[in-house]
């Protein structure tokens, strides 16, 4: 089943296994591809910053999926439809000592390290302006697409 979400609003539609919503100045999409994978893309009006939502987005899904941690598997940033963007296909992944097999361009190579979901909530979530309470509807929003 798939969502769509709007600001904090969701609408729940059947068939899909994706969800689509706005991240901040920008539309964001997540599709799941495997039980502990998801394909994350961030279209965003203003470039400005295209790196914090995605973590973000990518510690949610984890999280509402029952993982402690996510990989980057595969990153993409550039341009994406009308404004500047992101593609990236992320792992969940229980042991931060048995990672994914990953590859990162050079100079991206934090990229393939692990990173906990709760480290990275309490982090970038007071960055995008996320109360407590809104990142626990995007926890619950994310994981109704199980």
């Amino acid at each position: 089943m798939g969502l769509v979400a709007a600001g904090s609003a969701a609408l729940l539609l059947a068939g899909c296994n994706s969800f689509m919503g706005e991240a901040a100045d920008g539309a964001m999409e997540v599709t799941r591809s495997a039980p502990n994978r998801w394909q994350i893309s961030l279209n965003r009006v203003d470039a400005n910053d295209t790196l914090r939502p995605a973590l973000y987005q990518a510690a949610i899904v984890t999280k509402a999926n029952g993982f402690g941690w996510f990989q980057i598997l595969q990153a993409n940033d550039g341009v994406l439809g009308l404004g500047r963007g992101a593609s990236w296909l992320i792992a969940g992944i229980s042991d931060p000592n048995a990672p994914v097999p990953c590859t990162a361009r050079s100079g991206y190579e934090w990229q393939c390290k692990p990173q906990a979901v709760d480290e990275v909530i309490a982090r970038v979530g007071p960055a995008l302006n996320k109360t407590p309470e809104i990142i626990e509807q995007d926890l619950r929003v994310a994981g109704a697409q199980r």
